[in-house]
């Protein structure tokens, strides 16, 4: 009988490790986006800490001229620059009353393509590049979500030198 239960213990430790080792990962699982923070500085000090201003990795600026203005909101991108990391870029609006609202995050981007929109409105698409090492990068595509005004992963795909492209799923893109 003892034998029975410690066969049954082991065979349930390696489902679980299995089961672990296999989950899915979300890496927008912590994401701040669909909160609004009082101010930009609250929504700045809330996800970099109160000292950000002082550290030369951490930037808040306007967007650049794109188009991606309204006569209610303004766009800045907030960014963790740090050498060893890999550049996450977070889009925020701000109403006119200062409030900031987080509406995409973009992991691990070398850079973002922005589109320039003629009416002010939102692009239905944002894509982001991070080159992985040489001839190799990993794209997301994130797509607006109209009614909550709020960008989400849509799809992911690796690229390779050369522009051949494959679809890979975007829990795994960052692993």
């Amino acid at each position: 009988m003892p034998e029975k239960s410690h066969k049954f213990i082991f065979n349930l430790f390696l489902f679980l490790l299995a089961g672990n080792c296999f989950a899915e990962h979300n890496p927008w699982a912590a994401s701040p986006v669909g909160l609004c923070y009082p101010s930009v500085t609250s929504f700045m000090e809330k996800n970099y800490g109160s000292g950000y201003s002082a550290d030369e990795n951490i930037t808040v600026e306007t967007v650049p001229e794109t188009g991606l203005k309204t006569s209610l909101n303004h766009f800045m991108w907030a960014a963790d620059k740090t050498p060893s990391q890999n550049y996450s870029r977070i889009l925020l609006r701000v109403n006119p009353s200062g409030e900031a609202c987080p509406i995409l995050l973009a992991i691990a981007s070398s850079y973002v393509t922005l589109e320039k929109i003629a009416d002010g409105k939102l692009p239905k698409r944002i894509m982001s590049t991070e080159w992985v090492s040489l001839g190799w990068a990993t794209q997301v595509i994130y797509e607006l979500n109209t009614k909550k005004q709020l960008y989400h992963p849509a799809w992911c795909q690796k690229i390779r030198y050369g522009h051949r492209k494959r679809r890979i799923p975007c829990s795994s893109a960052f692993r």
